[in-house]
């Protein structure tokens, strides 16, 4: 009975002692290295083609594929792929793809892909896509996609895209820039997407879902905004308003568009045919005013606006007729009265400052503006 007590005893310590310590291993394809042990430690690891152990603290010089089991803590460089089981920490360089099974901290490199499957915390780069399942706090670098399944805070920059899964505090560049759980900060790119947004958005288009701050772009949505909305197209759903416009113009003879109105901030956009300025009939123009309107008693509104008009001239062989591209800025001030429900008239004066040509050395010529236009909701 005391024999198999001791036997159980020696079994017991053996299972639960540490795995063996090795400070340097060598390794050529494993298993053949210095130690065929997988689940030593190690302090200096040097590999030819592959290489394996528990944990490492210190340097490895991976070789090809580098490979450990648990916990890393040092510098690592591999050649082609890293994978490592557990938590990291220190710097990792590897030339294909690198692969932690936990958290992250420190440096990491990879030629092709990084994936992480914990947190990361420090800076990030890969030649086309990062991944991590947990958080990230620090820099995502890469050519074309970042991918946070968690929050992500401070800066993400890829070439196509950024995804946060959860929330973003900092700062997304791309083409294409999305924030699951809203941003807090700015989101910079073609396409930029979030449920609510504190901050910036500055792209083409911009969704913002409940907005706190200001969306610049080519269209700017939202649901809520509690900010400035800057773009051709602006639409809140809560709060906003759309209209067509039908106008005609001391300038374009006739012009139809759209506007886009919040708290009397406006974004009118329109194309029109015929210029009188300079009797050409099949004159193209494209236009967008942006300004604020007040209310004056339940059926009056007066603002102001500032536009920019850019004129396209059809092809012409006369040299006395300006057929080349070029642009007016017009200063307005328009009122504006209720003629039904959905039907309204608007009248306004200003100025047309054309430039005869897209050119530095183009003067300006200053002509009065006159505006009447119907507008329907």
């Amino acid at each position: 009975m005391a024999a198999l007590l001791l036997v159980l005893g020696a079994l017991v310590r053996t299972a639960s002692a540490e795995p063996a310590h090795h400070p340097v291993n060598l390794s050529f394809l494993y298993p053949l290295s210095t130690n065929r042990d997988p689940g030593i430690s190690t302090s200096f690891r040097l590999n030819v083609f592959y290489a394996r152990a528990g944990s490492v603290r210190g340097i490895d010089l991976g070789g090809l594929v580098a490979r450990t089991d648990g916990d890393f803590r040092g510098l690592e460089l591999a050649l082609a792929h890293s994978w490592i089981g557990h938590d990291f920490r220190g710097l990792s360089a590897t030339g294909l793809v690198g692969v932690v099974g936990g958290n992250a901290r420190g440096l990491q490199f990879a030629g092709l892909v990084n994936f992480d499957r914990g947190r990361f915390s420090g800076v990030q780069a890969a030649g086309l896509f990062n991944a991590v399942a947990g958080d990230v706090v620090g820099v995502q670098f890469c050519s074309v996609y970042n991918s946070c399944e968690a929050d992500v805070r401070w800066l993400q920059v890829a070439g196509v895209a950024n995804v946060s899964g959860g929330s973003l505090t900092g700062i997304q560049m791309g083409g294409f820039n999305f924030a699951g759980r809203g941003a807090a900060g700015a989101q910079f790119g073609l396409c930029n997407s979030t449920t609510a947004l504190h901050g910036v958005q500055a792209g083409l288009l911009n969704l913002g879902g409940d907005v706190r701050g200001t969306q610049i772009g080519v269209v700017n949505i939202a649901q809520r905004l509690d900010g400035l909305p800057l773009g051709l197209v602006n639409v809140v759903h809560d709060g906003g308003e759309s209209d067509w416009l039908l106008l005609g113009s001391s300038l374009a003879a006739v012009s139809i568009g759209a506007r886009t109105t919040v708290r009397g901030i406006y974004s009118m956009v329109s194309a029109g045919v015929g210029d009188l300025h300079d009797d050409e009939s099949n004159t193209l123009f494209l236009d967008w005013h942006y300004g604020y309107a007040a209310d004056l008693g339940s059926r009056w509104r007066v603002g102001g606006d500032l536009g920019f008009v850019h004129i396209i001239p059809q092809p012409n062989d006369d040299p006395e007729v300006n057929d080349r591209l070029h642009f007016a800025v017009q200063p307005r001030i328009l009122a504006e009265t209720d003629l039904g429900k959905r039907l309204h008239v608007l009248a306004g004066v200003g100025a047309s400052v054309i430039w005869n040509e897209y050119s530095s050395n183009a003067a300006p010529e200053t002509d009065p503006l006159v505006v009447l236009g119907i507008s329907s909701k």
